[in-house]
């Protein structure tokens, strides 16, 4: 901090900075990716999920964070399949439903995957892209979800 405070920095300096100082202490996060910008998110906890901060336009813009890398992905699927593999189980099943339902369905359908176990994150990557593909902005209001919290069945 003292560095960037004497050389100076702006939204990427405040974002690894942040992002280091929550990894030094053992807490997920990774820098985001915004329109001429940098956020960070880092993980809250099972009930809170994960957080963005330093964000200029919320979970809709925000690309390119470390969640999409290799490593960071194989060690949130092994927490889902390791630790919560109920919960992964019913999530895949709700994920792979979108095959075969109805489009108009699809992002309830994946909202509610994402709910039976956020650390599923094929579940998070196809909402994703299907809130992308659709121009709807609806991600930013499903970070906070419970591994154990299962939803009533679709209508």
């Amino acid at each position: 901090m003292e560095t960037t405070a004497e050389i100076g920095g702006v939204c990427g300096a405040i974002s690894n900075y942040n992002t280091g100082m929550a990894q030094a202490f053992g807490v997920p996060a990774m820098t985001m990716g915004q329109p001429g910008h940098c956020a960070y998110t880092y993980w809250q906890g099972i009930t809170d999920g994960w957080r963005l901060r330093n964000g200029i336009g919320g979970w809709w813009l925000s690309t390119n964070g470390k969640i999409y890398k290799p490593g960071y992905t194989l060690h949130m699927m092994e927490e889902a399949q390791s630790y919560h593999r109920s919960d992964y189980i019913l999530s895949e099943k709700l994920r792979l439903a979108t095959l075969l339902a109805d489009p108009s369905k699809h992002f309830q359908i994946l909202e509610r995957s994402t709910t039976a176990c956020p650390f599923n994150m094929n579940a998070w990557f196809n909402l994703i892209a299907m809130s992308r593909e659709t121009g709807e902005n609806k991600v930013a209001c499903y970070t906070k979800t419970s591994c154990c919290a299962h939803q009533q069945s679709l209508h």
